[in-house]
């Protein structure tokens, strides 16, 4: 409200520089003036140009309607300065100005381009661009754009001010990261950016920055070594090697150091023989299965040149799972069972010396403190006659790798010629039968049939 002692103006734009989107502007009198001379004096602008209005009155009412329609965006201005002269003969000196941007429906302020895009490298002198749907404004972009780190630049805007270009003041560096960030900068029209944007540039390269080309399974047969080219994810088992392979020779104690595998998994990293661009990570230990595994090489690991990693690389892996398998069941001179696929055969077995040896052979180490629960998923028992005696185990030995276990049994029916005694071996598979400690189980039982004669 403007008020001149007694004479006061009320309109429908509120506040300074606000949004409008009623369809007019009405200016209300508390005394009626002379209609052309209010007409003669006041001016609509928009964007600093006048334009043609229209006027309808009411009494001390005007409503103010512009010929071509509002534009959106634009930024108006309501002026009525001068000497305005009442129905009455009374005159009064008038100041009203009203500032007032046309409103966008569900209009956005956004940053539509820039470049370079994001993890590009750029030239010494070569600039950012950022180009906007509306014109920006000014001190809110000067003070909204951050740069990290910060070297010295200056900007250049066009003349809409849609399109900005930022120049360094003394060149970019060689071999640095940038980041750019704008936030709640705000355009002409008083919108506020959607949304937060930043974006990562690099400077010119004088040296070979190292950069990490593969993470991978490793293979090898005999002395020959060789990369996988699949991911760790789900093709890497137990015990097999993590192959790291680098763009250019690396720094091996550095290296070696920047490499970390949680959960933790003991193991040992070494250099390709003859190649400071790939390392290997070798477990002693297995890799348990459906665990989720973190393998970090961090940005400490660097090049022979002095460079070092950008940042950190992470990947995630879950290691393939595979059954645990009996590859060979060892009846003494007897037999040899390595084809378990026809269950319906009878194996014989010549007692010697009242002792029954069997000797399983798995496919992978057992963990000696599941080699127990192993034990207990084992069994040797009578299946015909009904007056078969059941036998005692009596002695278990595990070989030192932990793949084969040995086991002695006695107090056994044997075979007469009247009547034959049939045992059967079982082992037992699923999740809760025989596992190597590390998450691999039999995937079924495994039973074969004896007669001890």
């Amino acid at each position: 409200m403007v008020t001149n002692e007694v004479f006061t103006i009320d309109s429908n734009i509120m506040g300074h520089d606000a949004s409008f989107c009623a369809t007019y502007v009405t200016l209300s009198f508390s005394n009626e003036p002379r209609h052309l001379g209010f007409e003669e004096i006041f001016q609509l602008t928009m964007d600093g140009s006048p334009i043609p209005v229209r006027f309808e009155w009411n009494k001390k009412k005007v409503t103010i309607f512009p010929l071509d329609g509002w534009k959106p965006g634009r930024r108006y201005h309501c002026d009525l300065n001068g000497t305005l002269i009442l129905q009455d003969g009374r005159s009064y000196k008038v100041s009203f100005d009203k500032f007032f941007y046309r409103e966008k429906n569900n209009h956005t302020f956004e940053l539509i381009e820039y470049s370079p895009l994001d993890e590009k490298y750029v030239s010494y002198k070569e600039k950012l661009q950022f180009k906007f749907n509306d014109p920006i404004n000014v001190a809110s972009f000067l003070n909204d754009f951050s740069l990290t780190p910060n070297d010295e630049h200056y900007c250049v805007f066009s003349e809409d001010y849609c399109f900005i270009e930022i120049f360094p003041k003394n060149g970019w560096r060689n071999n640095i990261s940038y980041q750019w960030r704008i936030t709640d900068t705000i355009s002409a029209y008083n919108y506020i950016l959607l949304n937060c944007r930043t974006g990562k540039f690099h400077g010119p390269v004088e040296k070979e920055i190292p950069s990490i080309l593969s993470i991978c399974p490793v293979d090898s047969n005999n002395n020959n070594v060789w990369f996988e080219e699949k991911v760790l994810d789900e093709n890497l088992y137990e015990m097999q090697p993590i192959g790291i392979m680098f763009s250019c020779p690396m720094e091996r104690v550095k290296t070696f150091s920047s490499i970390t595998i949680l959960p933790s998994c003991k193991g040992d990293v070494s250099a390709l023989e003859g190649s400071l661009d790939r390392f290997i990570f070798t477990p002693i230990e297995p890799f348990k299965s459906n665990t989720r595994y973190t393998i970090t090489v961090s940005n400490s690991a660097t090049a022979e040149s002095g460079l070092s990693l950008r940042e950190d690389c992470v990947v995630f892996f879950t290691p393939g799972f595979d059954f645990l398998r009996i590859k060979e069941i060892d009846l003494g001179s007897n037999s040899s069972i390595t084809d378990f696929s026809n269950r319906d055969l009878i194996y014989d077995y010549t007692v010697s010396g009242y002792i029954v040896e069997i000797r399983i052979h798995f496919s992978t180490s057992i963990e000696a403190a599941t080699r127990p629960t192993v034990l207990k998923n084992i069994s040797f028992a009578p299946v015909f006659p009904a007056s078969a005696v059941y036998p005692h185990l009596t002695s278990v030995y595990w070989n030192e790798t932990g793949e084969r276990v040995s086991l002695l049994w006695e107090n056994f029916s044997i075979d007469s010629e009247e009547v034959p005694y049939f045992y059967s071996l079982t082992v037992q598979g699923g999740k809760n039968g025989a596992e190597n400690g590390t998450g691999r189980f039999l995937e079924e039982d495994l039973c074969i049939t004896i007669s001890l004669h």
